[in-house]
């Protein structure tokens, strides 16, 4: 996962593996709802196992400021974030396994990517992030395209691995396939670009980070821009 995520989807999905710290600025998801859903505890705010949606009206006061932010965000169209941010998430190798290793592969990632459109891409290799009981439930797998751009396509079988997502229903400003999904671009000062598709199943959460803005004219032109990244989300068949 990128340093931002590493135990939570912020603003999309807040996620809670065991195993990983809270990432400083993520939203938790153990929160007092004001209308929880069927199942829900709403003392607690999710149903281990599972993802709920909810509304930021649900939401108590201090996680509400944050998700208005968040969705000023994505009225705006993209958020401001420090060339760190995004230089860090991009300091990769050291925890690259290289295509040929199959050891973080011990699990049950469900994307094969010979049948969808990162086919067309060179694979780099894998990161594993999580595993449980020897299987890897959370890994992330890294990809360039032929113009050099690097992808992240990370996936995390929160429900096997007991883990719940808390969704907000008015961040949602996308779909892949029939799954409501959040996709928001950051950008840096100093032209650093993220672009972050995320969305869920029952059973997996899903993430594409492609380092490039899929709103600038540049991608536009290349055929990089946000309906290509629907479309390569969508060969998943999730």
């Amino acid at each position: 996962m990128n340093s931002k995520i590493l135990l939570f989807f912020l603003a999309l999905t807040c996620a809670v593996p065991s195993a990983h710290a809270q990432a400083p600025d993520a939203l938790s998801p153990v929160v007092p709802l004001r209308n929880a859903p069927p199942g829900v505890d709403p003392a607690l705010g999710v149903i281990p196992g599972h993802a709920i949606m909810v509304s930021i009206d649900d939401l108590p006061a201090h996680a509400k400021a944050d998700a208005m932010r968040d969705l000023r965000d994505n009225e705006q169209g993209y958020t401001v974030v420090s060339d760190a941010w995004i230089a860090d998430a991009l300091n990769y190798e050291k925890a690259l396994l290289p295509p040929g290793d199959k050891s973080a592969l011990l699990g049950a990632l469900r994307i094969d990517p010979a049948r969808t459109g990162l086919a067309r891409m060179a694979f780099v290799g894998t990161i594993a992030e999580m595993k449980l009981d020897g299987r890897t439930v959370m890994a992330k797998r890294v990809f360039k395209r032929a113009d050099g751009v690097v992808l992240f396509v990370q996936e995390w079988q929160f429900a096997e691995a007991g883990g719940a997502i808390l969704r907000i229903r008015e961040l949602q400003n996308a779909k892949v396939g029939r799954h409501l999904a959040r996709l928001m671009v950051e950008r840096a000062p100093g032209g650093a670009r993220r672009t972050e598709l995320m969305w869920t199943d029952e059973r997996t959460a899903y993430t594409v980070d492609v380092f490039d803005d899929v709103d600038s004219a540049k991608a536009r032109a290349a055929g990089y821009d946000r309906q290509w990244l629907l479309q390569l989300a969508e060969s998943f068949g999730t």
